[in-house]
């Protein structure tokens, strides 16, 4: 991860893969990383850090913890070549919203909580922006179909 701009760090409760009570992800210029690790003893960490980041020096030192401690315990680990598709699918006030990330040899979904849980306003946005960076022209929007930064050109709201 060394050569490789650091862009987002999404540690939520906000976040589930299988059964567990919270998720990390770990979005960097080059990778993607996944953890499923609840942040028990922590705040949530939801950051986006890449270009346009207003985050401060202590928020970035943070997220960099947060990044090694994921990493160490990572459940998948997906290089950017060989991500082909990302979908999103907004989260509503009563309903669940997802990620998938699909990879030319596996498929990772993961559950976002509904608005009803205000960790999920606070993870939408840096999650968003974290993933256009990474990979803008495989970014979609599941309902529509259409890229999200085409989506985003039109006043697209990342929630329902």
């Amino acid at each position: 991860m060394s050569n490789e701009e650091l862009l987002g760090v999404i540690w939520s409760d906000a976040i589930r893969h299988g059964l567990g009570l919270g998720y990390g992800l770990v979005i960097t210029s080059g990778r993607i990383f996944g953890a499923k690790k609840h942040p028990w003893l922590t705040a949530n960490v939801v950051l986006h850090l890449g270009p346009g980041s207003k985050a401060t020096q202590a928020e970035r030192a943070r997220a960099q913890e947060a990044a090694a401690e994921l990493i160490a315990e990572k459940e998948f680990e997906l290089p950017k070549e060989s991500v082909v598709k990302i979908l999103y699918k907004a989260p509503g006030h009563l309903s669940r919203g997802h990620l998938i990330l699909s990879s030319t040899d596996r498929k990772i979904e993961l559950k976002l909580s509904s608005l009803a849980n205000m960790a999920i306003s606070l993870t939408i946005r840096p999650l968003i922006i974290s993933l256009i960076q990474f990979s803008p022209d495989r970014f979609y929007d599941e309902t529509t179909g259409e890229l999200i930064t085409t989506l985003l050109s039109r006043g697209w709201k990342a929630v329902k």
